[in-house]
């Protein structure tokens, strides 16, 4: 019960979002900007779970609200994976790639809410990896209400950057690996930025 009123206090402000929990994230990128990303991990539709928490979706309603989620994250060719398993939350797998000079950006999950934002910067000619987070407010609620912000992120590069915020470095064969263990909402977002070299 204390799991369905919390819900519904916070939901109401953040429907439409998609809330990550339980991921494995990886971000392998080269010195000269292709990518590719990585996730794997559960995705609870906020929108989804409102209706819910509210009594109005019930037996059959509930597997064609959840058929309608699955859809909005398949416009998204990326997912490669999408696994319906009950109190509006998904198992996903999430898998692109790319060449991020030419693309400029990339958000995921959206644009209104992005765990990882991967963007270059014509002016500065960098590229910047940022990790996004819930709001504090709403991610500390929906943690007493049993959903949690945790998981692992890691970019996987050969690229040189002059700004990161990782504490686990460590080489991988001509990889350098950074790696972010994230258990909470109150840690700083992680970051990783590099000028990319022309392509070869």
């Amino acid at each position: 019960m204390k799991r369905t009123v919390v819900l519904f206090l916070v939901v109401v402000t953040v429907a439409g979002c998609y809330f990550p929990s339980d991921f494995t994230a990886d971000l392998q990128i080269d010195r000269e900007g292709r990518y590719r990303f990585t996730y794997v991990g559960k995705l609870t539709d906020l929108s989804m779970a409102q209706r819910l928490t509210r009594g109005e979706l019930q037996g059959l309603e509930v597997q064609k609200r959840a058929e309608i989620a699955e859809r909005d994250l398949r416009r998204d060719k990326s997912f490669k994976n999408i696994l319906y398993e009950g109190e509006a939350s998904f198992d996903v797998k999430y898998q692109r790639e790319g060449y991020i000079v030419i693309e400029r950006s990339l958000n995921f999950i959206r644009p209104n809410s992005r765990f990882l934002t991967l963007k270059y910067n014509k002016n500065t000619g960098k590229i910047t990896m940022i990790g996004g987070k819930p709001n504090k407010k709403h991610a500390e609620t929906l943690e007493k209400a049993g959903l949690k912000f945790n998981g692992t992120l890691r970019v996987w590069t050969n690229a040189q950057p002059d700004k990161h915020n990782s504490k686990q470095v460590e080489p991988r064969g001509r990889l350098i690996v950074y790696s972010w263990d994230i258990n909470n909402t109150s840690q700083q977002a992680p970051i990783f930025r590099f000028k990319p070299q022309p392509l070869q």
